[in-house]
């Protein structure tokens, strides 16, 4: 049996061994949500789990000074593959699951184009792809094989 050595264990195995440059990449997703006190239980959960999967950089979350029934979870990704597979797993779809009935449909997930962080000014550079507005499943952007 081949054991291997993980220098950092935030490196994903093709990256074993290379020296990490850290790029900042990272994805923002905010989720909204409605309901009484009732649900901060919940969401404190939800934030402690997120918090704690490979990838999450920041678990914060927060609630309306204008409207007490109106809740917030944001949460900050090394990116967009971290975020999948910390939202993906087990334990985040059981603690993110009893919040789907007091979802508001608003948030979404953004990617960090400019962060100021310490007093400095970081820039980032989209991961979009150029056709992303035309293209979708089933439409192939490069002629066929053949």
């Amino acid at each position: 049996m081949v054991r291997l050595n993980r220098p950092d264990s935030k490196l994903w195995p093709h990256e074993w061994g290379r020296r990490r440059v850290r790029q900042y990449r990272i994805v923002i997703v905010v989720m909204e949500y409605r309901g009484g006190p009732e649900i901060e239980p919940l969401l404190v959960e939800a934030a402690t789990v997120l918090a704690q999967e490979s990838g999450c950089e920041r678990a914060v979350m927060g609630r309306s000074p204008d409207d007490a029934e109106r809740w917030q979870l944001l949460t900050e990704w090394e990116g967009a593959g971290r975020l999948r597979h910390g939202l993906g797993s087990y334990a985040a779809k059981m603690a993110l699951g009893p919040l789907q009935a007091h979802a508001i449909d608003a948030g979404g997930v953004f990617e960090t184009l400019l962060r100021f962080e310490q007093g400095q000014r970081r820039e980032g550079r989209s991961d979009r792809a150029g056709d992303a507005d035309s293209a979708g499943p089933g439409s192939a952007t490069s002629p066929p094989a053949g």
